[in-house]
């Protein structure tokens, strides 16, 4: 995946975005979740890798229109905490 320029300047990984769960559910809840979504029709993407730690998912949306369009269709999921681009870190050289 190569990088892209969002609209407020930042880069970010192009077709991924992080999806965070609220914290009181399980990882049993969040696979249910995503299923349901999924069979719904409002999941606009694969999940690619699990931090399961922090609750959270990292979600191939590489077939939709845009990031910001996949963000807006979890954010609307009941039981998500948060959708957000998968940001890019530039580390400045010494």
């Amino acid at each position: 995946m190569g990088i892209i320029k969002l609209s407020d300047g930042r880069e970010a990984a192009a077709g991924e975005i992080i999806v965070g769960f609220n914290e009181n559910l399980s990882a049993v809840d969040e696979r249910m979740i995503l299923e349901t979504a999924q069979k719904n029709g409002v999941l606009p993407g694969t999940v690619k890798k699990e931090f399961p730690h922090t609750s959270a998912v990292l979600i191939d949306v590489s077939q939709t229109d845009s990031i910001e369009q996949a963000i807006a269709a979890f954010e609307k999921i009941n039981g998500v905490r948060y959708a957000e681009p998968n940001y890019t870190i530039k580390i400045p050289e010494n």
